[in-house]
């Protein structure tokens, strides 16, 4: 089963079509003894058929801390001679949750 659940904060830019949303989750993903930071990854999303509730609060400039779970999605394309990989989560809208943050939070 292709299944993904990620939770972290939402990068505030976002990229919308008609039938489509595609945003970044930063998440936390171990810490560095080494360096003595945490470890990050930037997570490609995407929810098709956002509701008009949904598009406001991921378009919004408000801090967000999301929990989603979806399915991975790998794609492949070529520009120009070149060949390129990409590799999104494909979010299950009915599982995506929102935590609102003041400004002042972190």
């Amino acid at each position: 089963m292709n299944t993904v659940v990620v939770s972290g904060f939402k990068v505030q830019k976002t990229v919308s079509g008609d039938d489509f949303i595609r945003f970044l989750v930063v998440s936390k993903s171990g810490y560095s003894k080494k360096e003595e930071k945490d470890l990050t990854e930037l997570v490609p999303c995407c929810l098709f058929n956002p509701s008009d509730k949904v598009r406001e609060i991921l378009s919004s400039e408000e801090s967000l801390f999301l929990e989603l779970r979806g399915r991975v999605s790998s794609s492949k394309y070529e520009d120009d001679g070149k060949t390129f990989y990409s590799t999104k989560v494909i979010v299950d809208g009915k599982t995506l949750n929102f935590i609102r943050y003041k400004q002042d939070q972190k």
